[in-house]
C-alpha cells in the first residue's frame, strides 16, 4: 500500500505531474503536521487555461485561492467509521471523498467513486483506475 499526498508548501505543478503517473483524480493537502487539511482534485483544474499556467507554480493553497476551489469542508473518517457513516458524511459535506485518518496518521481514502462502482451493475474494470484499486 503507498499513500501519495502533496504538502501545503509544494506547488501544484507536482500534483498534475504525481497525478497523472499514478492515475489519480485527487490527492491530501497535509500540513506540516501531516494532518489532512484539504484536497486537491481534478475538478480544480478547471477553468485553467494558457493564461493561468503560471498558478501551477503556487503552492497548493495559494494555487486553490487564486483559482476560487477553496472548500472548507473536508471529509476525515477513522478506519472504524461504517461505510454508511462515512457516506452520509460525504454526501453532508457535498464532496467526493473521505480520507481515512488512524490515530492522527493518513492511511486511505474512500471516495463516491468507489461505492458507487462496487454496488453498479455496471462493470467499471475496464478503468485503469478500478484495475488497479478494488474495493
Amino acid at each position: 500500500c503507498v499513500c501519495v499526498c502533496v504538502c501545503v508548501c509544494v506547488c501544484v505543478f507536482v500534483f498534475v505531474e504525481e497525478g497523472g503517473s499514478w492515475d489519480l483524480s485527487a490527492l491530501p493537502i497535509l500540513d506540516a503536521s501531516d494532518r489532512v487539511i484539504g484536497t486537491l482534485s481534478q475538478s480544480d483544474m478547471r477553468g485553467m487555461t494558457k493564461c493561468h499556467l503560471k498558478e501551477l507554480l503556487l503552492p497548493v493553497m495559494e494555487y486553490r485561492k487564486a483559482m476560487g476551489t477553496i472548500h472548507n469542508s473536508q471529509v476525515v473518517v477513522e478506519p472504524t467509521t461504517t461505510l454508511s457513516v462515512a457516506i452520509q458524511k460525504i454526501v453532508k459535506e457535498d464532496v467526493h471523498r473521505a480520507w481515512i485518518v488512524d490515530d492522527g496518521v493518513l492511511v486511505g481514502v474512500v471516495s463516491m467513486t468507489d461505492v458507487l462502482s462496487r454496488f453498479s451493475p455496471y462493470d467499471f474494470t475496464f478503468l485503469p483506475y478500478f484495475l488497479r484499486s478494488r474495493l
